[in-house]
């Protein structure tokens, strides 16, 4: 994460029409524990040397999935949060306890990843910064209330909603109409 480049960029906001597409194309009823942990993007990479490259190979997978990048049917930069929202995870920041996991059957694990079919991007912070790097995932509104209770049980604040952080991700998103609604 460095200070002098955005955070919401072309690539984010294609990251997020994608993660959204992928997710509002799963069959109803959605289980928070298994409809978002598709088979298809499971991770298997076990060569990726850090976490953003980890997540990039599920987050790349799903882009090859939806629709060749030359594609015109390849979704363009988000424009909305089709009534969804942000979670950020901190995994420098864990207790690894499972009470948020269980406020929220499972959408996010133990760890308090969400599941990555719903992953956006990772951003890395800088050595210096311990505790800062994030991961982002898309909730949709059926899960908005379960994982509300996930948040406010965690902590040490490992998750959070992006529309509620002091940082300039949730200030870009803000200035491009990505928030939340009543944030």
């Amino acid at each position: 994460m460095n200070a002098s480049q955005p955070f919401v960029t072309d690539e984010f906001r294609v990251s997020l029409a994608e993660t959204i597409t992928w997710c509002l194309a799963k069959p109803k009823p959605w289980n928070p524990q298994t409809t978002f942990r598709s088979l298809e993007l499971a991770y298997h990479d076990l060569w990726a040397h850090t976490r953003r490259e980890m997540i990039r190979t599920v987050v790349d997978r799903r882009s090859e999935l939806i629709a060749h990048p030359t594609s015109p049917d390849r979704p363009k930069p988000a424009t909305s949060l089709n009534d969804g929202r942000l979670l950020a995870y901190y995994p420098d920041v864990n207790m690894f306890d499972g009470l948020s996991a269980s406020e929220c059957e499972n959408f996010v694990n133990v760890c308090c990843v969400a599941a990555w079919d719903t992953w956006v991007d990772f951003f890395e912070a800088p050595p210096d910064k311990k505790g800062e790097s994030m991961l982002v995932s898309w909730v949709p509104a059926e899960f908005l209330k379960m994982l509300d209770s996930a948040v406010e049980v965690d902590c040490v604040e490992s998750i959070r909603w992006v529309d509620t952080l002091d940082h300039d991700l949730a200030r870009e998103l803000r200035n491009v109409g990505l928030d939340y609604p009543s944030a």
